[in-house]
């Protein structure tokens, strides 16, 4: 994504490894506040991290609203990948598009175009139109997330929804939020 989050870890000190399969996005993510030493970017996606990381060798993990640009078939091999990657005692925040059973699409998917991009340069160097800016957004129940995370061996410590509609123009969907960790083998 843009960055925001993981400048704001590497400025209080931490390491910071940001992941977007979008060059435009990392170049965004690394433009704004001085780069930090210890925030490394890398164009990749993210279901292929877990032949890069090296098990155990991250203390937590921050995935907010990335994951639900997934389809849902994906999203359980990434979150065991980053499982593996996670320390023992490690932790994950994750947010995802809460939605109702079948809400969207068969698997409770949909395409929207973000508008906030038409006009940014794409990867290629172009200027993006409609159809370059539309984005896949998988939505989520809680009961759903919770299963798929307790299959995968993550102790779930929190879960809940956040609903910010009220308070922003672009938020249409309220966020499902989960606090996991990795506690055993």
């Amino acid at each position: 994504g843009h960055g925001r989050d993981a400048r704001r870890f590497a400025a209080e000190g931490h390491s910071v490894l940001g992941v977007d399969c979008s060059g435009a996005m990392l170049g965004r993510a690394a433009a704004g506040d001085a780069r930090a030493p210890n925030l490394h970017l890398l164009k990749m996606d993210v279901r292929s991290l877990g032949g890069v990381l090296v098990p155990g060798g991250l203390d937590g993990i921050w995935a907010h609203s990335s994951l639900h640009h997934l389809p849902k078939s994906d999203a359980e091999g990434v979150l065991r990948d980053l499982r593996s990657a996670v320390r023992l005692g490690g932790v994950m925040y994750l947010s995802l598009k809460a939605g109702e059973d079948g809400q969207v699409g068969e698997a409770g998917e949909v395409f929207h175009v973000d508008a906030r991009y038409v006009g940014s340069t794409t990867d290629g160097g172009e200027v993006a139109n409609y159809a370059d800016v539309r984005k896949l957004y998988s939505y989520y129940t809680e009961g759903e997330v919770r299963e798929m995370l307790e299959r995968i061996g993550w102790d779930v410590i929190e879960m809940g929804v956040d609903d910010r509609r009220a308070r922003s123009g672009y938020v249409s969907h309220p966020f499902l939020y989960a606090f996991a960790t990795r506690s055993m083998e």
